[in-house]
């Protein structure tokens, strides 16, 4: 299977189109392949597996594909390239700044959802080396002329590809390679680590020798950054104690929504650090973990409030992301113990009720939000978000699937089997707002219900699972309430 990626007349007498030839069932990568449109010629010319067509380039002379090949734009036939050279001098002429290439790998790599990526770098023609890649579709790296830098615009922030330029004064480049990497030479030869008061007087300097002599545009943007150093050290911590410490300060100066995230991201890893494989954490005691998921929720609502709806909307389901697995797990976290603090019940609630509103159709969310209802006392807010009616349908097919049988009721199974367990615990909820908005006959129908309930664990042996294995804590929470059996 095929589809069309792209139709787009380069030059007065030739077009090109480039298509998938397929992305394989397993996630394998898959090639692009290319037709060449020639005036004058009946038909379309195949010519080899190339990228997005966007970024071919022609003239009268040559035609070049998205890896830089050259063909013959009257006949479509590949021309060699001098011996020792990846690339034929003709490019240059039609390059940017007649020096820089940006080429699209031919093979597309395929991710959830049934798109996929190809791999762009920048080439400096006089090289023929890459000075920086990217993944991500060739529109979105764009040159920007009195900037010296191509801009790869991509969510949620743009990255700058800086092109050379003329040589750097030397002073100039000793101290930027000395603020950016917070470093120096020592007189023997070896290097030494800047304290932050030696750095900011290195990048003074900087800035002060930039007024006279021109650099690319990323060596005037770090001179300009008064928290790099923080940044660099940030980056280089070893402990989530190191890594807070300099979040810390630089929230205070720069409270960006992105700063919020990463200071969520660790003290969220203090709560659960079973999520990260790359670093030993300790296992924290129950309060300890829940202090934590406190913290992280706290910062990943003000990163939400300071990104923009949209923060939230980037979340699809709890598999989507590492981020969206995070606030999901915090979301279940902070509402399902009857243990927790008015406060940590209160961070529960906003955070399942910002992930509700981004997309309340979806099950996850709307049952999060409606524990969380729950454990802060708005039982009538609810309600309706717990499956009443899902219950009283079930009542009803299994009622009638009783007396429709042709077997006698003896022998039709006592338990019903269920698919989610997570149904068994909306129904325990269920039982319990019933109770709590003064309805103990219907709390403990259900309740009756649902110990009738069992998931199917293992289909060859017809394993099944019950609530009491599912949830027992929530079970024996739901029974103190409705039938007053505290500790059973």
């Amino acid at each position: 299977m095929t589809s069309d990626i792209g139709f787009r007349l380069i030059h007065r007498d030739v077009a090109v189109m480039a298509a998938y030839a397929g992305i394989t069932p397993m996630g394998g990568t898959t090639a692009v392949r290319g037709l060449l449109f020639i005036r004058g010629k009946e038909n379309a010319i195949e010519i080899e597996a190339t990228g997005n067509p966007l970024n071919y380039l022609a003239d009268d002379e040559s035609l070049f594909d998205s890896v830089g090949r050259n063909y013959d734009p009257k006949s479509g036939r590949r021309r060699a390239v001098p011996l020792g050279r990846h690339f034929s001098p003709e490019l240059a002429r039609l390059a940017t700044d007649g020096r820089f290439f940006v080429s699209v790998s031919t093979r597309i790599t395929p991710i959830p959802g049934g798109f996929g990526f190809s791999t762009c770098s920048l080439i400096d023609l006089r090289t023929e080396k890459a000075i920086g890649s990217t993944k991500v579709a060739y529109s979105d790296l764009r040159h920007v002329p009195d900037r010296k830098t191509f801009v790869v615009l991509s969510w949620p922030c743009p990255r700058h590809i800086p092109t050379p330029d003329a040589p750097l004064d030397p002073e100039v480049a000793q101290l930027f390679a000395e603020v950016v990497t917070c470093q120096e030479l020592d007189p023997a030869g070896s290097m030494r680590h800047l304290d932050e008061a030696e750095w900011e007087e290195r990048r003074g300097k900087l800035a002060e020798r930039l007024r006279e002599h021109p650099a690319p545009f990323v060596v005037g943007r770090i001179a300009a950054d008064p928290w790099y150093w923080l940044r660099r050290k940030l980056d280089g911590a070893k402990t989530d104690k190191e890594r807070l410490k300099y979040l810390d300060r630089l929230i205070a100066v720069e409270p960006t929504w992105k700063n919020y995230e990463q200071r969520a991201q660790v003290h969220y890893f203090g709560y659960y650090p079973w999520d990260d494989s790359n670093e030993h954490r300790k296992v924290p005691d129950e309060a300890t973990s829940r202090k934590m998921a406190a913290e992280a929720a706290r910062d990943f609502l003000e990163a939400g409030k300071r990104a923009g709806a949209g923060y939230w909307h980037r979340v699809r389901d709890a598999s989507n992301n590492e981020v969206g697995k995070r606030l999901f797990r915090l979301a279940w976290e902070l509402a399902r113990s009857d243990k927790l603090t008015p406060g940590q019940y209160e961070l529960g609630f906003r955070l399942a009720e910002a992930l509700y509103l981004a997309n309340p159709e979806d099950r996850d969310r709307r049952q999060h939000f409606a524990i969380a209802n729950y454990r802060l006392g708005r039982y009538a807010e609810a309600l309706p978000l717990l499956p009443q009616r899902d219950w009283e349908r079930h009542c009803i097919s299994e009622f009638g699937r009783l007396f429709l049988s042709p077997w006698n009721a003896a022998l039709v199974e006592k338990e019903v089997d269920v698919k989610d367990p997570t149904v068994l615990e909306a129904m325990a909820y269920l039982a319990m707002t019933y109770h709590r908005l003064g309805h103990p006959d219907q709390a403990r129908a259900v309740l009756a219900h649902l110990r009738t309930l069992v998931v199917w664990n293992n289909f060859t042996i017809r394993h099944f699972s019950t609530i009491g294995e599912w949830y027992s804590d929530l079970l024996r929470e739901a029974e103190a309430l409705i039938e007053g059996q505290p500790g059973k």
